[in-house]
Formats: structure tokens, C-alpha cells, sequence
């Protein structure tokens, strides 16, 4: 059988299960699990004003002018450098492709 050991950088040397996980202490846990934008390292980033983000979480295109022509999506940040998900460029603004719930941090 075919067993895949690696794939986009992630190396299968570098995995644990989620029991083992389970056992280690909070802090060994911290060296394990990524930041979700890990994953999604080869999309160009922007960062982007909180007025624009708070247009983007209900629903808003917002207008963003780019210096070059760019049909991937975007990683996107806010000033404080938290990723807030990732949008798409459309005739000279953004719309949101698939934005984090960052509600756990206002509680």
C-alpha cells in the first residue's frame, strides 16, 4: 500500500496523533498544533484597515485597488498581523472568500 509521507511541506516525521497530543502538557501542545494561515503560505497577502475587515465579516465587497494584476486569492490580515481569512479580488475591490470567527477573542 501507498503511504504518503509528505505533502506541501508538511513532513510525516513532524505529526503525532491526536491521542498522543492528548497526553503532552499545554505547553508541549503549543509546539505541535500550526497557525491555520500555515497552510496557505503560496497566496499573496494584504493587510488591510479594521474598517475594511468589519465590511468584509458582513457581507461587503470593500474597494482595494491593486498595483498588479493578481487572480489567486488573498491571505488577509489585520494591522496587529491576525489572519483574518482569505478574499478575492473583483474589479477593483474584495469580497470574502472564507473569513476566521475571531468572536472566542471578544469574549
Amino acid at each position: 500500500a501507498l503511504r504518503r509521507t509528505q505533502t506541501s511541506g508538511f513532513l510525516l516525521e513532524n505529526a503525532i496523533t491526536f491521542n498522543e497530543l492528548k497526553k503532552l502538557d499545554e505547553s508541549k501542545q503549543e509546539k505541535y498544533i500550526l497557525p491555520v494561515d500555515c497552510m496557505l503560505q503560496h497566496f499573496p497577502e494584504i493587510r488591510l484597515p479594521e474598517n475594511h475587515i468589519l465590511a468584509l465579516q458582513q457581507g461587503k465587497s470593500v474597494q482595494f485597488e491593486l498595483n498588479q494584476d493578481i487572480i489567486s486569492p488573498f491571505r488577509v490580515y489585520d494591522a496587529k498581523n491576525n489572519f483574518i481569512g482569505l478574499c478575492k479580488a473583483f474589479s477593483g475591490s474584495l469580497k470574502a472568500l472564507r473569513l476566521m470567527s475571531l468572536e472566542a477573542d471578544k469574549v
